[in-house]
């Protein structure tokens, strides 16, 4: 429910943000003579717009996540503090991860608007100026650079998701190195089994907490 309750809001909200701006252009009687190139101007619109939808749902999904957070920091606190003391320190990983790869996403966001607009304009150019493009014989030339910066666009983007979901499949595989290793060596010591029980019990709230963490950090 809370799932679809998110894609309404927001979709609702980006579709009354897109009217809004296309009722001040339409009405504009300044419109045609202060933008020279107004397909251009639509069309880099509407792709900016569509990001909208996206900025909106990750932000009530951080508040689904604050709220989710605090419940599991209050269920530590009352079960396990010292379980807290490790979760701490994958908090501060994120934290830190957060901040080295926080320009480089930074730039990879401005880049892809950057080649995104010339997308634009190459499609542009062979939706109205096809006629041109084969007088001139341009066609091919304006083909490649098309399929160029579509390309481009696609590395930018595997190159961002790469950035973003390592984090949590690289704690993830700390975490199940952690578990073999304490199950091949440490399982017989008598300390270990005294303990059995809340040693698995940090395990289990460590397993838990990196995927929940991790989609408060993708957000």
């Amino acid at each position: 429910l809370s799932v679809i309750l998110t894609h309404y809001i927001a979709g609702k909200s980006s579709l009354n943000l897109k009217n809004k701006l296309y009722s001040k252009i339409v009405y504009n009687k300044n419109y045609l003579n202060t933008v020279s190139n107004k397909s251009n101007l639509i069309s880099v619109l509407e792709n900016e717009l569509n990001k909208v939808t996206a900025v909106i749902e990750s932000l009530l999904t951080i508040f689904q996540s604050i709220t989710l957070f605090l419940m599991f920091l209050i269920s530590i606190i009352l079960i396990e503090p010292l379980i807290l003391f490790a979760i701490t320190l994958i908090v501060f990983s994120y934290f830190l991860l957060f901040k080295i790869i926080r320009k480089k996403l930074a730039k990879i966001s401005i880049d892809e608007v950057t080649i995104g607009k010339k997308s634009i304009q190459h499609t542009i150019y062979i939706n109205l100026g096809l006629k041109d493009l084969l007088a001139l014989k341009l066609g091919k030339k304006i083909s490649y650079r098309l399929k160029l910066f579509r390309q481009q666009l696609l590395k930018l983007n595997i190159h961002k998701i790469s950035l973003i979901t390592f984090p949590r499949y690289f704690f993830e595989i700390i975490l199940y190195i952690a578990v073999t290793i304490f199950v091949i060596y440490f399982l017989d010591s008598k300390m270990i089994n005294n303990h059995l029980g809340e040693i698995a019990l940090l395990f289990v709230f460590l397993w838990k907490s990196i995927p929940l963490f991790f989609h408060f950090f993708k957000q």
